[in-house]
């Protein structure tokens, strides 16, 4: 049972998992054709960091390829440009997509009120 336990710890401590973050206002946003098709998003409060997400500045990306990707970014403009607050989820895997030291946007919720 002993070893049970300790093989158990070993397998889900190095597992990466997701951030989250509530409340929060975006603070600035960057698109640079040089890295490819995803933004960079600073938000007003950084999240708990992941392990790969070693970047210091930027809190996420958020990829532009799907229709899905670009309402996500509507969104985020929406925010911005309104001043609402919102909700991010990282990606759980692989957490740190689209730039390897910043975590990837999954979810992202508008607080409308």
């Amino acid at each position: 049972m002993r070893n049970l336990l300790i093989i158990f710890l070993a397998v889900f401590s190095v597992v990466s998992y997701a951030s989250e973050i509530n409340g929060v206002k975006v603070k600035q946003l960057s698109i640079n054709e040089n890295y490819g098709d995803f933004i960079f998003i600073k938000l007003s409060q950084s999240p708990e960091r992941i392990a790969c997400s070693k970047n210091g500045y930027w809190d996420y990306t958020l990829k532009l390829s799907t229709d899905a990707d670009k309402a996500l970014y509507s969104m985020l403009l929406m925010a911005a440009s309104s001043g609402k607050s919102i909700n991010v989820s990282g990606l759980d895997q692989p957490a740190c997509n689209e730039f390897n030291t910043i975590e990837s946007a999954s979810r992202i919720d508008l607080n409308v009120e």
